[in-house]
């Protein structure tokens, strides 16, 4: 009797054993193949702050921790939303990417940018504009000198400059932003990799009264500020007890933070709803390469976004082949206005 109830017993855990096997099997399938779509994604996220590449933040989804699938899908959309970006390390990956993409489906791309679910799931914090009078936000990030300015401001367009804060590196942009009428910080933030920090980065090792007298000092420096986006930062805005004290901090203020979006892993969205904020985040990169071509490309792709959502965000840098990009985009606008921050 004793064998045929160990037996028993046996069968019992060997049938459950297969059971759970099979679940977390059928688990990680749907994840891979709704995740991945069957092919390996790229391992990190480029931006171009400067002349040169800057290694935003690596990705490797295989790491990414998540607490649903919906996380995962917005992860998903995000990178596929950033698809053109390039690392020179990781070339091999982006090349098999970009091969995929073959005349056939180009024409696709912009289907493939446009995050219907990401954009229009959280209306409590996403403020939409009237889809008949679309709206485009173009801003314009790294701000440091006059003669910057000066270019963008021969294109007679709203577009909204991105200040660094003063230091010793750029002292002057606090005078800079008093002609301005919509006043705009570019706060430098740490990032996952890079080597070439501005002076005064905030880090997430930072203490809760460190990221106050930081926030304090800006706003000294910049009176009656209303707006500002993050300098690299892919390890701070992913860093949620970070996120919370910047953000409560700049509540005190009246100040809307902008999410550049320079890292998948971004938490700002979440912090921002737990804290009862409104959020709004960068759509497109104009300029990860600095083409002209391939920023008019970007631009299309945020015009055609605006057409969707009511409004979309560009974020792009003082180059000269973004002005040049810029300077193209009227003919193609079609109906979609270009406006400050302030106006969406």
């Amino acid at each position: 009797m004793s064998k045929k109830k160990n037996y028993y017993n046996q069968q019992v855990v060997s049938i459950g054993t297969l059971a759970l096997v099979f679940v977390v099997s059928t688990i990680f399938y749907f994840i891979d193949t709704n995740f991945n779509g069957g092919n390996e994604p790229p391992e990190s996220h480029i931006i171009y702050n400067n002349e040169s590449n800057i290694s935003e933040s690596n990705v490797d989804i295989k790491k990414y921790n998540t607490d649903g699938l919906s996380e995962i899908q917005d992860l998903h959309d995000s990178l596929k939303a950033d698809l053109n970006i390039s690392n020179e390390l990781n070339l091999s990956i982006v090349q098999k990417l970009d091969n995929d993409f073959n005349e056939s489906n180009k024409s696709q791309y912009i289907n493939i940018a446009i995050r219907e679910e990401d954009d229009i799931k959280d209306k409590n914090n996403y403020k939409y504009g009237n889809i008949k009078d679309p709206k485009l936000v173009i801003i314009i990030d790294d701000i440091a000198f006059q003669y910057q300015i000066d270019m963008f401001k021969k294109l007679n367009l709203s577009i909204t400059l991105s200040m660094f804060p003063a230091d010793g590196n750029h002292p002057s942009t606090p005078k800079y932003a008093q002609k301005e009428s919509v006043k705009m910080v570019h706060l430098p933030m740490e990032a996952v990799k890079f080597s070439d920090e501005e002076e005064d980065t905030l880090h997430v090792s930072d203490s809760n009264l460190q990221i106050a007298e930081r926030v304090a000092e800006i706003v000294k420096q910049f009176p009656n500020l209303k707006y500002i986006n993050n300098h690299t930062g892919s390890k701070f805005t992913s860093d949620k007890r970070a996120m919370q004290v910047l953000l409560s901090n700049l509540k005190k203020y009246n100040i809307q933070f902008v999410d550049s979006v320079t890292s998948a892993r971004t938490v700002v969205r979440k912090v921002s709803s737990e804290l009862g904020l409104r959020y709004i985040k960068r759509d497109v990169f104009i300029d990860n390469e600095l083409d002209v071509s391939y920023s008019v490309r970007q631009l299309k792709i945020a015009i055609e976004l605006a057409r969707k959502n009511g409004f979309a965000v560009a974020i792009g840098h003082p180059h000269k082949t973004t002005y040049q990009a810029i300077s193209k985009i009227k003919p193609l606008l079609n109906g979609v206005k270009i406006v400050y921050i302030n106006e969406i």
